[in-house]
């Protein structure tokens, strides 16, 4: 099965596709033996935008990790498998047909041939990494100890012994490739890769590098000087549960190796704001890869971080609260997953910027105070708003987005030029909060509040339950303010001729009214009417059945003595009307 945007994190993979107690000579009266048709990971060439990162998957039938399409492959460890990663992607067609993505190959570990045997369709018994697709940066990785230097049994045992590092024969070269290679094979001139083109372990201490290995590090982790790599993944399964933080993950396993190498990064020990700067070993696009930052690490490492994404083009990821987050001229980011919270300024520069939020993406913020234009398009995903939205913004809310324009005691302020617009009624829009919150949408007087039917209906402006709060639909104290702002409809999507009367705003308090009503897709036989009714609390479309009006297009208001005022507008037709250009995408 194909998929987009699949993430692997965090995962345990281990002893997939065969059993102890099989045969050498696999005979059925014994477990599964190990084969090259099974793997702890397989991904398929047809998957597209594949992240598989902080994994440890160790002791597989055969290969820890097949990443055929290609990905973003970081910080994992592959231990103990008969082989331990291969990649493709990156348009090498080749006897595989593999297209894919390009791959960023960085910050793995490999230690432990599996070197597990069978009489037939045994595979590679002690092969480290196959990179087989094209032009991919290999960045930071180390593979060592294809036995344990400290156990001339098992050396003697793995006898069959691959390549550490194995390249396509038809597959465009690596961009780069920095790989530290160390007693995996026994010809000697292998272990010249200790020095590679940005690792620089020169005059390291060999005996040093022969007291890091896997089993030593399960010895200390368990307190015990005899324990296996079975151990470890004992304890490991044993604590899969999320006890292991700081403790065994693949982090702190690649931290152990990369210490002794000399390879670890530096610890940041404050807060500071970390510049976007695009590497071009890598994407240049992920905020998840810290290639891609300033300080070489992530957003969200130390507590009271910001960002300043200078103008560029961003692809969220992770989960991180900011104090500020400055956009920069021109910046645009997209939020199509994760969770990301702005606690004090969200800013642009002199030329603008966007923010398109999608599929799971969800992003917070405290307001918006910036003179220069930022553009919101919301077409899934989660925007909300807590503090103050003062600035120059145009927000779009389409397909199954949820946007809370105000929450816990924030406004959301639409000023003169400025549009809101819903398409659709499978948005939900509006606001959301515990019990005592109060929530607030001001128009201003040149403001426009956009409807544009979708599947027959319009959206509507309401309290909704996000899931966001422990607290049930309704316990916001919600008030929209209209000022005498200009309501435009766009009907294209209303199949419906008869007599129909749309709900497009409901709150506990409603006031103002609008000053002018347009109305595109309106037929020349039928009336529209925009109804604010203060006694509800609410604001409507009104619309005629077709052959029983003029085309005509009023305002009008209601109050509990029942009496209207209706004002007289005029038909707009569709040509007149200016089409939205839309948000262009990276």
């Amino acid at each position: 099965m194909a998929c987009e945007g699949s993430l692997v994190e965090g995962t345990l993979f281990d002893h997939n596709g065969w059993s102890a107690d099989y045969d050498y000579n696999i005979s059925s009266e014994y477990g599964q033996p190990p084969s090259f048709y099974s793997h702890n990971v397989y991904f398929q060439h047809n998957n597209e935008d594949i992240t598989f990162r902080d994994n440890i998957t160790m002791r597989g039938a055969s290969f820890g990790m097949q990443i055929r399409s290609g990905g973003f492959v970081e910080d994992n460890v592959c231990l103990d498998n008969n082989a331990a990663v291969n990649n493709f992607g990156g348009n090498y067609g080749g006897d595989y047909g593999c297209v894919g993505n390009y791959s960023l190959f960085a910050d793995n570990l490999v230690t432990s041939g599996g070197h597990k045997r069978v009489s037939d369709k045994e595979g590679a018994l002690s092969l480290g990494i196959g990179d087989y697709g094209s032009l991919s940066p290999r960045v930071d990785n180390l593979v060592t100890h294809q036995a344990d230097p400290n156990n001339a049994l098992e050396q003697a045992e793995k006898s069959v012994v691959h390549l550490a590092v194995e390249n396509s024969r038809t597959a465009e070269k690596p961009v780069y490739d920095d790989t530290i290679v160390y007693n995996w094979t026994r010809q000697t001139d292998q272990d010249s890769r200790i020095n590679g083109a940005r690792n620089t372990v020169e005059n390291s201490n060999y005996d040093v590098l022969d007291q890091t290995t896997i089993q030593l590090f399960a010895a200390s982790l368990l307190g015990r000087p005899d324990a296996t790599i079975e151990d470890l993944a004992d304890f490991l399964r044993a604590n899969s549960d999320g006890a292991l933080d700081g403790k065994a993950t693949a982090d702190v396993i690649i931290a152990y190796f990369q210490a002794a190498f000399g390879i670890a990064p530096g610890d940041r020990i404050s807060s500071t704001t970390l510049e976007f700067v695009p590497d071009d070993l890598g994407d240049g696009v992920r905020w998840d890869n810290r290639m891609n930052w300033s300080t070489e690490d992530l957003p969200g490492t130390i507590a009271g971080d910001s960002v300043d994404l200078n103008g560029n083009w961003v692809q969220y990821g992770g989960t991180n609260r900011l104090v500020d987050l400055e956009m920069g001229d021109g910046g645009k980011l997209a939020v199509t997953n994760g969770y990301l919270e702005v606690q004090e300024d969200l800013s642009v520069g002199d030329g603008g910027g966007e923010i398109h939020i999608d599929r799971s993406g969800q992003l917070w913020t405290n307001g918006y105070k910036d003179g220069d234009k930022l553009e919101i398009d919301a077409e899934g995903g989660r925007f909300a708003n807590t503090g103050l939205v003062r600035g120059n913004v145009d927000l779009k809310a389409a397909d199954n987005a949820q946007v809370i324009l105000a929450s816990e005691g924030g406004e959301y302020r639409v000023g003169d030029g400025d549009t809101l617009h819903i398409v659709g009624d499978d948005v939900k829009i509006g606001f959301d909060g515990k019990s005592g919150d109060s929530a607030k949408l001001t128009l201003s007087d040149d403001a426009t509040l956009r409807f544009s039917a979708d599947d027959g209906d319009l959206g509507l402006i309401q309290e909704f339950y996000s899931g966001h709060y422990d607290a049930p639909k309704g316990s916001v104290s919600s008030i929209v303010a209209l000022n005498d702002a200009n309501l435009r409809v766009d009907l294209a999507g209303i199949t419906d001729r008869a007599e129909k009367r749309f709900m497009l705003i409901n709150a506990d308090e409603v006031t103002g009214t609008f000053d002018k009503l347009d109305v595109s897709g309106l037929d020349s036989d039928r009336d529209a009417t925009s109804i604010v009714d203060y006694e509800g609390d609410a604001a409507f479309l009104q619309l005629g059945a077709d052959g029983a009006g003029r085309g005509r297009v009023s305002v009008e208001t209601s109050d509990a003595s029942g009496t209207t005022r209706g004002v007289q507008g005029e038909v707009v037709p569709v040509e007149s009307l200016v089409e939205d250009s839309g948000i262009s995408w990276i």
